[in-house]
């Protein structure tokens, strides 16, 4: 029996949806992904230079952050947010490991 390993995304923003998209289609069901966001909004940023000319509407710019995922990967609403971790969270050897040079 394969282990199925479980990645979790956190932000649903362009670079999680587009490594989680990667990953998925890297690796197929040997991973469950999981993507958590805050909200369900995405903004086409680019477009909110069109608002103010009419050029666009509001609404037009946003679309669900699940649709711009694949089908196999879930999407979570993040119940609270965290401005910054503690350090005390970071406990593995790598990350109290002296930097090397080059």
């Amino acid at each position: 029996m394969e282990i199925r390993h479980r990645i979790v995304v956190l932000g649903a923003g362009t670079g999680g949806t587009l490594t989680a998209n990667r990953l998925q289609r890297l690796y197929g069901d040997r991973l469950e992904i999981v993507v958590i966001d805050r909200d369900d909004r995405h903004i086409y940023q680019p477009g909110l230079l069109f608002v103010p000319f009419g050029l666009a509407d509001p609404d037009g710019i946003v679309r669900s952050r699940r649709a711009q995922l694949h089908d196999a990967i879930e999407f979570r609403l993040a119940r609270s947010t965290v401005s910054r971790p503690p350090l005390t969270a970071f406990s593995s050897s790598a990350a109290r490991a002296s930097p090397t040079t080059c």
